[in-house]
């Protein structure tokens, strides 16, 4: 790209001398790969249709085309009725009301259309596609709170997520199982507007593994974040004897070859080298800790579309989130872990707010000094102390929420309102695709739902109270949550006691939460995640120089048409369907509705990567650990495959 197009002053390269030579350079290259016939008529603007093709070799290097006549939301703060965005090789070099006038390039018509950036998942368990549905009424884990279902339905302690799905299914995965799995989550997601993905693969139980999940990761062509996190339900962790030594772990398998978290630095040599910008720098103990270096951030220079991250869970064990963090911290990269209620996480994260976080020289039981940084990445939130969160938020950590999946799977309240309160913002995420689904219209919707329906009742319980009208300290009245009837929770109780609930935690200066809009949630799940996965340099709004991941909605379909309000058509009303067009750094993905092969462009192979993906179903099946037995997980395999069973 030349300098003028660079600062936004396009340049016609098409033209006279220039178009020649230009043709004949993108000829040479398409003969290259059989696509020179293909090329003949690139140069010509038209109109594309319904019932043509996608404009050839989007995403190459001097390759221009005009997204035209479409509603425009930039999510960097552009809103436009009717405007172009004009996109050169992977990136966007203008936006606005008729900015493709003249431009050259072809022309791909969105009157009717809404354009805006991909969706920006920051949290996905994508190794298990294969057991979608499967989970559906579980809860997260098997804490003996839940009777059992009416009509003798089985009761949590068989369908608990921890028990069943990362104990159960994840230890039997294959390599191949892996690679299938991970491949067609990303492409299903993609089909969805989702262009950019942080794959939480806890299935690394050998590095072949590892590498199976890498590899689908490029091979989908979407921008990924490939997240370096345990293999679940490894016995063992095979720290070295500086890190503690080996370390027990509650798991039911022990692989040879099992190197979380140590392997990490092979994976980014082979896969990442290049990424970081320096190692993260730690200076100072306990709280008063400092941090420099690389801080998680990505070179400018790196143009690979998958980056790395390092998972580090604080409840493997101390000397395991020592390790793992330092090796984060060596690499540059950032470090993300799950923060949840469960698992009595919450004394841990004290710690880490406190810097005294992991381990004293490998030994178990700390305090370490592992410490809570910008670099960081924490992932739900749920439950956390005050002063674990004002840390968090004065270190400028990220965080992502899943709130469909917290509200369904007993995580805890996600804490959107905690967020509010401290004036930060999360990301989105989806979580797990064995119990909820991973469209991102729906984790939309789900935060503002979440959201408004905590703050209205807030607002409804101050009525008729005169003293608390627009306060957030009126007491809930159980009879507008339709709780069983009780001491009346309008009379003024400064704490809790026995049969009134606690009153409204207070916000700044007493005011109650505006609720969330859908420009709101809009940010959240696009430049929000990329800024919680250290990529808003390149992703996450239509903005001239980034990377153009686009993704063309059709508001003409039954579901929307007419087009009043654009942000309230695509949170309130639109689905996967909408989904007209994605583009991954230039490249499109999915062209009218029809996924397009990464390699040959054309359509995807569909049937045979269900095949693919149904083998690995039947395999894995087959052999899992069945927790559903009557003496929970032991040497007892075989799940049956019940499309009716109780859950």
């Amino acid at each position: 790209m030349c300098i003028l197009c660079q600062q936004g002053q396009l340049q016609n390269h098409y033209r006279f001398g220039s178009r020649a030579g230009s043709r004949r350079s993108f000829l040479k290259g398409a003969a290259a790969t059989g696509a020179a016939a293909a090329g003949l008529g690139l140069f010509a603007p038209r109109r594309a249709v319904a019932d043509s093709g996608p404009p050839g070799g989007t995403g190459r290097p001097g390759r221009r085309y005009v997204i035209k006549g479409g509603s425009v939301m930039t999510m960097d703060g552009g809103e436009f009725a009717q405007a172009d965005v004009v996109v050169e090789g992977k990136r966007i070099v203008a936006v606005g009301p008729g900015v493709g006038e003249g431009v050259g390039g072809e022309v791909i018509d969105a009157t009717g259309r809404i354009v805006m950036p991909g969706f920006v998942d920051t949290h996905h368990h994508q190794f298990e596609t294969v057991l979608r549905g499967f989970l559906a009424d579980g809860v997260l884990i098997n804490d003996g709170d839940s009777a059992p279902g009416p009509n003798g339905s089985l009761g949590e302690d068989n369908y608990a997520y921890f028990e069943q799905i990362l104990l159960g299914f994840a230890p039997i995965y294959r390599p191949q199982d892996v690679y299938i799995n991970e491949l067609f989550g990303a492409l299903s997601q993609l089909d969805d507007g989702v262009t950019t993905v942080h794959d939480v693969s806890q299935i690394h139980h050998t590095p072949q593994h590892s590498d199976a999940a890498i590899q689908a990761l490029f091979d989908s062509g979407r921008r990924s974040a490939f997240g370096y996190f345990e293999g679940a339900g490894e016995k063992v962790a095979n720290l070295t004897a500086a890190q503690g030594g080996s370390q027990a772990l509650f798991g039911v398998v022990q692989s040879p070859g099992y190197a979380y978290p140590n392997d990490a630095t092979r994976i980014y040599n082979q896969f990442f080298s290049g990424q970081s910008v320096a190692p993260t720098t730690v200076t100072g103990v306990g709280s008063h800790r400092s941090y420099s270096g690389g801080l998680g951030k990505i070179s400018p220079s790196y143009d690979k579309l998958v980056t790395m991250i390092m998972g580090g869970e604080v409840y493997l064990s101390d000397a395991v989130t020592e390790a793992s963090w330092t090796i984060g911290r060596q690499l540059g990269l950032q470090v993300a872990a799950h923060i949840l209620s469960p698992f009595d996480i919450r004394p841990s994260f004290d710690l880490l707010a406190q810097g005294r976080g992991g381990s004293t020289n490998g030994v178990n039981g700390g305090p370490g000094n592992i410490g809570i940084g910008p670099d960081n990445l924490f992932i739900h939130m749920t439950g956390m102390s005050d002063a674990a969160w004002q840390v968090v938020k004065a270190q400028g950590a990220q965080v992502s929420l899943a709130v469909p999946i917290e509200m369904n799977m007993r995580h805890g309240m996600p804490p959107i309102l905690k967020l509010q309160s401290l004036g930060m913002e999360p990301s989105l995420s989806v979580d797990v695709e064995c119990t909820l689904t991973a469209d991102f219209f729906t984790q939309m919707r789900s935060a503002m739902n979440q959201q408004r329906m905590i703050v209205n009742q807030m607002t409804l319980d101050t009525q008729g109270n005169a003293a608390a009208a627009g306060q957030a300290g009126s007491l809930p009245n159980p009879l507008d949550w339709g709780l069983p009837e009780g001491q009346n929770a309008l009379d003024a109780q400064p704490i809790f006691t026995p049969g009134a609930p606690p009153g409204w935690p207070q916000y700044p200066n007493g005011a109650i939460p505006a609720p969330l809009t859908t420009r709101d949630v809009l940010r959240f799940a696009t430049i929000n995640g990329a800024k919680g996965l250290r990529l808003d340099d390149r992703t996450g709004s239509l903005t001239v120089g980034k990377e153009a991941d686009i993704i063309i909605l059709d508001a003409t379909r039954i579901n929307v048409a007419p087009l009043n309000n654009v942000p309230g058509t695509v949170v309130s009303l639109m689905d996967r369907t909408n989904v007209e067009t994605v583009i991954v750094a230039g490249k499109i993905r999915k062209w009218k509705g029809q996924l397009l092969d990464n390699f040959t462009g054309g359509a995807l192979d569909l049937r045979g990567l269900r095949a693919q993906l149904e083998a690995s179903r039947d395999y894995i099946f087959a052999h899992a650990f069945n927790n559903a037995a009557p003496n929970g997980i032991a040497t007892v395999t075989g799940v049956p495959k019940n499309l009716f069973g109780g859950q």
